[in-house]
């Protein structure tokens, strides 16, 4: 007999989207369980004995191997399905692809960096989770020079109008008279984060890219382009999480150029730092504060 699990968990896990994803679709009517819509949240199915069709659609099994890519997105790309507006998006690359994936990691349209494609649910959820406290580093270019006090405030956590951001570790790369290049690590991601925190204290930032997700790096993936995690890479990254990747293929690991190019307006940023080579302290880097909270890693639960 088949275990009884909660609907939106069983979409996410045969790769529907996300579990707030899955929770919005059936919240539109647009699933259904033996032939009867959804009406409410929370409801129980039999994973592989009842029939869920989602937009008419059958789902999907669970993939037997997940799909987990490595993604560099471009400046100028919204990390979205699709933009009404007609920009480029996440989706677009997700569309070409021949599996159901959809992305991990949210960047704003001016931000650049490593981004997770997968079909793998639960793994989306607890990276996307502040409980988790996976591991986000960022490479920051501001404006002026922030005092030591600033960086250690934003080190400690600081209160903005509607939230108060967690600790984080920040570290001096440079400083010239007018900009400041820096490294942050955080370990929950709210919208626009780090751009707020810095102009709390007055500090425009120039430039933003994410070098880094847990285990995660790779210096040599240039905007736009993608890879298929290595056997090594997902295991290290499901460890983070507390899970177990189950079976694995053990494949070539190519690296793809998307179509999208972000262009000649990409010029003038590179000056200051190529994307695709790794910034690391130099010896007299000024470690401003350490404060990285592990917290304990949960246990995966059905909500």
């Amino acid at each position: 007999m088949s275990q009884v699990r909660r609907l939106h968990v069983v979409m996410a896990q045969s790769g529907a989207g996300s579990r707030r994803t899955c929770e919005a679709l059936i919240a539109a009517g647009q699933v259904e369980v033996n032939g009867e819509v959804v009406e409410q949240q929370g409801m129980l199915v039999h994973p592989g004995k009842d029939l869920i069709t989602v937009s008419g659609k059958p789902l999907p099994p669970p993939p037997e191997v997940a799909t987990v890519l490595l993604y560099y997105k471009p400046r100028g790309v919204v990390t979205t399905m699709s933009d009404p507006e007609g920009r480029p998006s996440v989706g677009d690359l997700i569309g070409r692809l021949d599996r159901r994936l959809f992305p991990v990691g949210r960047l704003d349209r001016d931000s650049e960096g490593l981004m997770i494609l997968t079909d793998h649910g639960e793994l989306a959820r607890r990276l996307g989770h502040p409980s988790f406290g996976v591991a986000r580093t960022y490479l920051v270019t501001v404006s002026g020079r922030p005092s030591t006090s600033t960086l250690r405030a934003i080190a400690s956590g600081v209160a903005l109008p509607d939230f108060v951001t967690a600790p984080s570790e920040v570290v001096m790369l440079q400083q010239s008279q007018d900009r400041a290049r820096l490294y942050l690590t955080l370990t929950e991601g709210r919208n626009r984060e780090i751009r707020r925190l810095f102009e709390h204290f007055g500090h425009e930032v120039l430039r933003l890219r994410r070098t880094t997700i847990g285990p995660l790096e790779d210096p040599t993936l240039l905007p736009g382009a993608y890879r298929p995690l290595s056997m090594a890479e997902t295991r290290a990254l499901f460890s983070a999480v507390g899970l177990k990747p189950g079976k694995l293929e053990d494949r070539p690991m190519p690296t793809v150029r998307s179509r999208f190019s972000p262009g000649r307006r990409d010029a003038p940023a590179r000056a200051l730092s190529h994307p695709g080579r790794a910034v690391r302290p130099k010896a007299g880097a000024r470690t401003v504060a350490f404060v990285h909270p592990k917290p304990e890693v949960k246990t995966h639960a059905d909500h």
